[in-house]
């Protein structure tokens, strides 16, 4: 058994992110993260995006295939031993998660009580999930707190991610996951197991100004119909 780093919530340019594939995998390494999972908006573009950059390069990290996706009772993230069809994923919550376990993947809830970010509140308590993240390093310690405290016994495992949209962020909050072996695969079932622990750290104060100010310049272009474009 060995014991690894993993972020499981960084966004890249495939949606709201500022990263590039090149930052993350800078960053992840630069970090001593071993295992990332991009989660970009409603798509598993972002696996794609890193896997293509690390084609043919002789680099040691587990990219797991990640979708934050937006229901009808708030963002819920999918990780999957393989990508999904992104238009094939239900937005109605129940059968998102009974279509993803169908399928080999897992689910947990994001930032569950922050409400600028749109989490499933309460919701953790009687939706099938496999996971609730305790810890945002983008959200309010408040919201941290609660869902600490909701989620404690629901027997089900907690996650610490840094959610990160700009490089600075990545490996800010993390799990260290023990695994048997090295793969995506090893990764799910560790976290269905249980046999995660959170590790709430967040940010310098400097990140959390190119954060917001990242913030600010998406609404901008956002306002002028001006996106970024993944290409892979």
């Amino acid at each position: 058994m060995i014991n690894v780093k993993g972020d499981l919530q960084i966004h890249t340019i495939c949606s709201d992110g500022r990263s590039s594939a090149e930052d993350v995998v800078y960053e992840a390494l630069k970090k001593g993260l071993r295992v990332i999972a991009p989660t970009d908006h409603n798509t598993f573009k972002g696996y794609y995006l890193l896997m293509n950059y690390l084609k043919n390069k002789n680099i040691s990290l587990v990219v797991v295939p990640g979708n934050e996706m937006r229901t009808d009772l708030g963002d819920l993230i999918i990780l999957c031993r393989e990508p999904l069809d992104d238009n094939k994923i239900p937005r109605e919550a129940y059968s998102l998660i009974d279509y993803a376990h169908d399928n080999n993947c897992i689910v947990y809830a994001p930032h569950p009580y922050d409400p600028l970010r749109l989490g499933v509140g309460d919701n953790i308590k009687k939706l099938k999930i496999d996971a609730v993240e305790i810890f945002n390093a983008s959200a309010p310690p408040w919201s941290n707190k609660r869902a600490l405290r909701e989620a404690k016994d629901l027997g089900i495992t907690l996650l610490a991610n840094s959610d990160a949209h700009i490089p600075d962020f990545i490996g800010a909050a993390y799990n260290i996951i023990t695994v048997e072996e090295f793969t995506v695969e090893n990764v799910l079932e560790s976290i269905i197991k249980r046999m995660v622990t959170p590790v709430g750290k967040r940010p310098s104060l400097i990140a959390y100004l190119k954060d917001l100010y990242h913030s600010i310049e998406l609404r901008f272009r956002k306002s002028n119909k001006s996106y970024t474009h993944c290409n892979f």
